[in-house]
């Protein structure tokens, strides 16, 4: 065999080579499915008659211990409850719940799908606020099973960064609307 018909045969090899990590990596990224920025938003008015709930937290300014709070909203098909919390570590200063109907949740939460409350960035390095906009505030956007485990977990700040992909103000106000007395349970909180 001359060396021009070993280096033929050589090249043929390499190029089918080639093409086979072509083919394994192309079939790789189908099988992969989407990327972890994109996100599929859910249908919530599927939550209606289950124990799902959804969460609207807003995490004060990074501060010391007995001045930080937190202001949490959660959602459910038999209540909204609107929970102060101190420190870092959760320890509830009030909380004050109103009742829900199976009909008025699933209203809340077809106006929280219109205003785009399940898009965001599922993307896991940006999966923590913590520190974010530290002289701001962080605004966490959830949904929990009965377990009280994230579904979804996006969140944003009053800086403009963030994950959160939807309307922040309408979002923000559809929870506070949930909260009669909003006003006067969150007076002695700096937000």
């Amino acid at each position: 065999m001359t060396s021009d018909a070993k280096r033929y045969i050589v090249a043929f090899l390499l190029a089918v080579g080639l093409i086979i990590v072509v083919i394994i990596l192309i079939i790789r990224g189908l099988l992969s499915g989407p990327s972890v920025a994109s996100s599929v938003p859910k249908n919530l008015t599927d939550y209606v008659g289950t124990s799902t709930s959804v969460q609207f937290t807003i995490d004060s300014p990074v501060a010391s211990a007995d001045q930080h709070k937190d202001v949490i909203i959660n959602v459910s098909n038999y209540e909204a409850t609107l929970t102060v919390t101190k420190g870092y570590e959760g320890q509830v200063l009030r909380s004050q719940s109103y009742p829900m109907s199976s009909s008025s949740y699933a209203t809340f939460l077809r106006a929280l799908s219109y205003n785009g409350f399940t898009q965001g960035n599922n993307d896991p390095t940006l999966k923590d606020e913590r520190g974010h906009c530290a002289l701001g505030a962080r605004y966490i956007y959830e949904i929990l099973d009965s377990n009280g485990d994230d579904v979804q977990h996006y969140w944003y700040t009053s800086c403009g960064s963030g994950t959160f992909g939807g309307s922040a103000s309408a979002i923000q106000q559809l929870f506070v609307n949930q909260i009669t007395d909003y006003n006067k349970l969150t007076s002695d909180v700096r937000l």
